[in-house]
């Protein structure tokens, strides 16, 4: 069983724009609190969904519906 949490390097080229990918695919629907860390976030939600958020000045929840991806 893959860990719900997964960080990858970012692909060669996109480097200068990109600290990492990161992917997450919970078991069961969750709302975690996304505290704010200065970073622009390029969401993809099950491939269908592209969310671009940041950088947040307060926390916020984002929606995970359980086994997305």
């Amino acid at each position: 069983m893959l860990p719900a949490y997964r960080v990858y390097r970012p692909p060669v080229g996109v480097e200068p724009v990109a600290a990492g990918l990161w992917e997450r695919e919970p078991a069961e629907d969750r709302a975690p609190r996304v505290v704010p860390d200065g970073c622009m976030d390029v969401i993809s939600l099950a491939e269908r969904d592209l969310v671009i958020a940041g950088a947040d000045t307060v926390p916020r929840s984002v929606d995970l519906p359980a086994q997305a991806l």
